[in-house]
């Protein structure tokens, strides 16, 4: 059970970086330089987060948070394309 949870937790996180770096491409490719406030709050967090556990030991149990910060902005993002659409 536990390997599951580590997959799931990796595919979380990784869905959440490719939305961010799709985002941050979408907007230089109309040359919209601006960056979103939940994009700098999303990588700024990841990237602290990561610091300590790159330069020490990280486990999976350690980067759980980064599955949970990355599951609210993928359900954000999402929220915004929806509100965008109606």
């Amino acid at each position: 059970m536990k390997i599951i949870s580590n997959y799931l937790n990796t595919i979380v996180l990784d869905i959440g970086i490719l939305i961010f770096l799709y985002t941050i491409y979408k907007n230089f490719k109309k040359k919209d330089k601006s960056i979103k406030k939940i994009d700098i709050y999303f990588i700024s967090i990841v990237v602290l987060i990561l610091i300590p556990h790159l330069i020490g030991w990280a486990t999976a149990k350690h980067l759980v948070v980064l599955t949970i910060v990355s599951a609210i902005y993928i359900s954000c993002k999402l929220n915004l394309i929806y509100l965008k659409e109606n």
